[in-house]
């Protein structure tokens, strides 16, 4: 849902309605965040499942700390 809001957000920050999609678009990924970290929890040998998602998620939230492990484990990774 996150990355459907997002594409549909207004690009112009000087739009009226930037503020209020951007604060939904961050909720959705607050409400995904514990989701995919049960999928990390119960299946960490499936990356290519819950890796991505968490990518997009830590760095939409801001996580440094989290999102720059999950940057590590993804560049491994290839």
């Amino acid at each position: 849902m996150a990355v459907v809001a997002q594409e549909s957000c207004p690009k112009d920050v000087n739009h009226p309605d930037y503020f209020d999609a951007k604060q939904v678009i961050q909720e959705y990924y607050r409400q995904a965040r514990p989701c995919m970290e049960m999928v990390r929890k119960l299946q960490p040998e499936k990356m290519d499942r819950w890796g991505s998602p968490l990518y997009r998620i830590y760095l939409n939230l801001n996580l440094g700390d989290e999102f720059d492990e999950i940057d590590r484990l993804l560049n491994q990774k290839q």
